[in-house]
């Protein structure tokens, strides 16, 4: 069972690519590409934490708490 922190990643990762990739979506929520780089990239460094898993939430029309569900 993936931890909380791992399914964020996967989903914002699912996200990513379903734009056109990380510099795409860091534009779509005012964020710099190494922001969500250290978010999703190849060796990721930073957590997604509640403040931003609902701004995607909200960005992408997601019910509040999508980003915690495989």
């Amino acid at each position: 069972m993936n931890s909380s922190k791992d399914i964020r990643r996967n989903n914002l990762k699912w996200l990513a690519k379903s734009v056109g990739g990380i510099t795409a979506l860091a534009k779509m929520l005012n964020k710099s590409q190494s922001q969500i780089s250290h978010l999703i990239g190849l060796n990721p460094i930073k957590n997604i934490g509640d403040k931003l898993a609902n701004q995607v939430e909200r960005m992408f029309n997601k019910p509040h708490g999508w980003m915690d569900h495989e």
